[in-house]
């Protein structure tokens, strides 16, 4: 499988959501309400897309696993609201995070002229070597698209954005794409030198996370991937999440 730049992706197999992973990473999906955030989620998890809108109060969290190569993965998806009231709750869901999904609506101008606002959060609250995907979903609004590709080129340069994607939450296109690729991210800059015993995450996350091993015992590493001390919980009592 190809990348939108024709980049070969690693083998990505998709495992069912009680395995348990060796390397779990958490991402945090934001943007302003109505750009299709939880559908994003849904369509990716689920494969399912509900047309009847209702914004997501406060916060959400599901996860996806994956096989990389010989590699169990788990993508911690926390889902937030856009509502202006919740902003100032949202800095706390940045925390040892590893990938940003920031999500704009390509027919809703208002949705990418906050993405400034949204990327100046982002560069308050986390540290460099962070992944950044930025999204430009319903695409199958093509017809109403407000944001031509020109400014979005313009907006990806000037804040030196390194992946965008456009997607389509109702109709599914580049949501497998989207999840494979983040996944694919992932396992390059971080699992990959763990396995090669490099240590490139010191600076990102603090001491107190630790990385499930094969054993499925809890290891303090200096490397700080962030994973959960209890990898199968759902409202993340007692986890590092």
């Amino acid at each position: 499988m190809k990348d939108e730049n024709g980049g070969n992706l690693f083998e990505i197999t998709p495992l069912p959501i009680d395995i348990t992973a060796e390397y779990n990473f958490k991402t945090v999906i934001i943007g302003e309400t109505g750009v299709g955030k939880s559908s994003i989620i849904s369509k990716g998890v689920n494969n399912i897309f509900n047309e009847d809108y209702k914004a997501t109060i406060c916060f959400d969290h599901t996860w996806k696993n994956y096989k990389v190569n010989n590699s169990k993965i788990r993508i911690q998806l926390w889902d937030t609201c856009g509502q202006e009231v919740y902003h100032s709750l949202i800095k706390n869901f940045y925390k040892s995070a590893l990938c940003i999904f920031l999500v704009f609506s390509i027919e809703n101008l208002e949705s990418f002229n906050k993405l400034s606002f949204w990327i100046n959060e982002i560069k308050d609250n986390i540290n460099e070597g962070i992944i950044i995907f930025l999204i430009g979903n319903k695409k199958d609004k093509e017809k109403e698209r407000k944001i031509e590709k020109g400014i979005i080129d313009d907006f990806i340069s000037q804040n030196k954005i390194e992946k965008y994607i456009e997607t389509s939450a109702a109709t599914g296109e580049n949501i497998n794409l989207l999840f494979e690729s983040a996944v694919n991210e992932l396992y390059l800059r971080f699992v990959i030198p763990l396995i090669n015993g490099v240590n490139t995450v010191s600076s990102l996350l603090n001491t107190s996370n630790s990385i499930i091993g094969n054993d499925n015992e809890n290891t303090s590493l200096n490397e700080n991937i962030i994973l959960t001390e209890n990898d199968n919980c759902k409202i993340c009592n007692g986890c590092n999440c």
